[in-house]
């Protein structure tokens, strides 16, 4: 079925539209807050498969897609920004567990809101930075090893889910 395609080609083109997804989510996660209705059993279940979702994204990256883009890269430098991505995995799980305890205990007001922010900043900041500097298509150098083949929409409609979350907070 894909004989046509090199079977070095990584082809990253979901990966925008999961970040994108995410973020949406974190959006409706943000009016909820807003809106006081944390209570409502659609939001934990909502909760529970963002959750789920994001760590099946990020375990993915850091067990199968990062150690194949390892094996393709020779410059430090490209070695130091896959450290990063798995390194703000990190980060952004610590902050999720503190979203978690806040939406667990659901007292609302500012502390919740302040607990779905900061996950939900280092969330963009972090998709952000994969997608510009951690993609293997969006370096040149790397493409000549046979890693690439991204196939991207319209970045335009890609990135206004982001300036909704940036209008939403």
């Amino acid at each position: 079925m894909n004989d046509h395609r090199p079977t070095t080609t990584i082809d990253l083109f979901g990966m925008y539209p999961a970040h994108d997804a995410r973020m949406r989510y974190l959006i409706r996660l943000t009016a909820t807050v807003a809106e006081d209705r944390l209570g409502e059993p659609s939001v934990r279940v909502g909760w529970e498969t963002f959750l789920r979702q994001l760590d099946r994204h990020h375990s993915t990256e850091d067990a199968a897609l990062w150690p194949l883009v390892r094996t393709a890269v020779e410059d430090p430098a490209d070695l130091a920004i896959l450290d990063e991505m798995e390194a703000e995995h990190e980060g952004i799980e610590e902050l999720l567990s503190k979203m978690e305890a806040g939406i667990a205990n659901s007292a609302g007001g500012l502390q919740l809101r302040s607990d779905v922010d900061a996950p939900a900043a280092a969330l963009d900041t972090h998709f952000t930075h994969e997608e510009q500097v951690a993609l293997p298509a969006r370096r040149p150098h790397r493409r000549r090893t046979g890693v690439g083949g991204i196939r991207r929409g319209n970045a335009q409609t890609q990135r206004a889910s982001r300036r909704d979350w940036e209008t939403a907070r």
